[in-house]
């Protein structure tokens, strides 16, 4: 096993000398994946290094999702800049890459109940809720680590294909609820309907708390300048 691993290290390697003779200076891509749109500029700094900032963009709706017996209506945003450094350890297309992710990573939630349903541990008409909305936001800043193939810098024609993979850890979200019925004449279940509506958001984002590690993987189309 030791034979094959070093045997394959030794063909990266083969293949990072054939391609590093002619890198280019500067390249640019076009991802799609689980971040959403992407582009890229990067430029390398030395056979073995470059610099890559770019801007991704998601918008992702859903309907009618249940939590908790509720029926929301979902919106996930993540849009931003990143900037990353990518190592090119065989200089060759093979990277292993770290940076961070910087903008706005979120979820707005809306629900109309249209029966009875149970808020924390109480029980509300539909006429107590009234609207019910909500938000779980994550970390602006969220670093990166991952690695993939992108030969952009590499490949002596002008187009080429990348493909990255990793995981993006964007902190534990804040979660907060209201509702339209915060607004009753009635003090006493305004104030229950907030308590229950906090205790709600804290099991929903104890829920969600797995989500701070966001798989990240893009493919797209590189060129070369």
């Amino acid at each position: 096993m030791i034979r094959l691993i070093a045997s394959g290290l030794a063909a990266l390697s083969l293949i990072g000398v054939a391609s590093a003779q002619v890198p280019g200076n500067a390249a640019f891509d076009v991802s799609a994946g689980t971040t959403g749109i992407s582009g890229n500029a990067q430029v390398g700094l030395t056979s073995r290094l470059a610099l890559r900032a770019g801007y991704n963009w998601l918008d992702y709706s859903a309907d009618e999702q249940e939590y908790d017996d509720i029926l929301y209506d979902g919106d996930l945003e993540f849009s931003g800049f990143g900037g990353f450094a990518d190592l090119h350890p065989f200089a060759n297309g093979f990277t292993v890459s770290g940076g961070v992710f910087v903008g706005d990573k979120s979820v707005r939630l809306d629900a109309e109940p249209q029966t009875d349903v149970e808020i924390g541990d109480r029980v509300f008409t539909p006429e107590e809720v009234g609207v019910m909305t909500g938000s779980a936001k994550f970390s602006d800043t969220a670093f990166f680590a991952g690695f993939g193939w992108d030969n952009a810098l590499y490949k002596q024609g002008r187009l080429s294909f990348i493909a990255r993979a990793g995981v993006m850890f964007a902190g534990e979200p804040d979660v907060a609820l209201d509702a339209t019925g915060l607004d009753s004449a009635d003090p006493t279940l305004a104030a229950e309907l907030r308590r229950q509506l906090d205790e709600e958001a804290l099991q929903l984002q104890n829920d969600i708390d797995e989500y701070a590690y966001w798989p990240v993987v893009t493919v797209g189309l590189g060129y070369r300048f």
